[in-house]
C-alpha cells in the first residue's frame, strides 16, 4: 500500500521534512543516503529517489490534509520570493519548506526545541529517542519528574552518551513553567502567531531562538 505524489523540480526529500528544522526529532533516515524516512509518530515511510522525482509514501495509499500538513510536501514559496532574488536563489539551492507537524508530535518537539541551543543536534537526537521511549508522545510527563530522573533515563538507554546534567533541571523546569502558566501546549497552539511568540517566550529557558525553531513548526487550527 502506498501513494505516489508528483512535486516540483527542486523539491528534495531531505531538506523538506528535516534538515536544520526541529521536525528531524520525530523523523528517522533508513538509508544512508537519506533518501528514505520513517516517521517515529505514524510508521509511514517517505521515499523520494532523487530531487524532483515523485514522492513514495508507504503505508498509506490515501491523500488527506491531515497528510500534507504532517509532511510539508506542497508548499511553495517561489511566489513569496518573486521580488527577492537573494532568497529566491537562496531557496533554489537548499530548497527547504514549511516545516509542519502533527498536533500529537508539539510536545516531543517543545522538549527538543528546548535543548538544541544547548548540545549538538547528535546529541540531542540520542537524547530524545531516550525520552521517548520513557515518555512516548506524552513529554508533558516531565513536568513531575526531577532533574535526575530524567537524566538516569538517559544513561539507562544509550550508557555512551553525554549526560544530560544541567540541561536536565533547564527541560524540567521549561515543562514545569508551561504546565503552571498554560497547563499544556494546546492553549498556544489557538493563538495567532503574535500571541504565540510570546507565550513561547514567557516560558522558562525558551528565548527568541528556541521561538523561532518551535513556532515555525507548531501545527495550524
Amino acid at each position: 500500500m502506498s501513494l505516489s505524489i508528483s512535486v516540483d523540480k527542486v523539491y528534495d526529500l531531505p531538506y523538506a521534512i528535516a534538515y536544520g528544522k526541529v521536525n528531524w526529532f520525530v523523523w528517522q533516515p533508513t538509508d544512508i543516503s537519506h533518501r528514505s524516512w520513517v516517521n517515529l509518530s505514524s510508521g509511514i515511510k517517505v521515499t523520494q529517489e532523487r530531487r524532483g522525482a515523485p514522492v513514495v509514501i508507504e503505508g498509506t495509499s490515501h491523500y488527506s490534509q491531515s497528510l500534507e500538513k504532517e509532511l510539508g510536501l506542497w508548499f511553495d514559496p517561489l511566489p513569496i520570493f518573486s521580488k527577492q532574488q537573494f532568497w529566491k536563489s537562496l531557496y533554489l539551492e537548499h530548497p527547504l519548506r514549511m516545516a509542519w507537524a502533527s498536533p500529537k508530535d508539539v510536545e516531543i518537539l517543545f522538549a527538543a526545541a528546548v535543548l538544541s541551543p544547548l548540545v549538538s543536534w547528535e546529541v540531542n537526537t540520542f537524547w530524545m529517542l531516550a525520552l521517548r521511549k520513557n515518555f512516548g508522545e506524552n513529554m508533558i510527563e516531565i513536568a513531575n519528574c526531577e532533574s535526575k530522573e530524567i537524566d538516569t533515563m538517559v544513561k539507562s538507554v544509550f550508557p555512551g552518551v553525554r549526560g544530560m546534567g544541567y540541561h536536565a533541571r533547564v527541560l524540567v523546569r521549561a515543562f514545569k513553567d508551561l504546565v503552571d502558566k498554560y497547563g499544556n501546549l494546546a492553549p498556544i497552539l489557538e493563538m495567532d502567531a503574535r500571541a504565540a511568540r510570546k507565550a513561547l517566550l514567557d516560558i522558562y529557558g525558551v528565548g527568541p531562538k528556541t521561538v523561532s525553531y518551535t513556532h515555525l513548526t507548531l501545527p495550524t487550527k
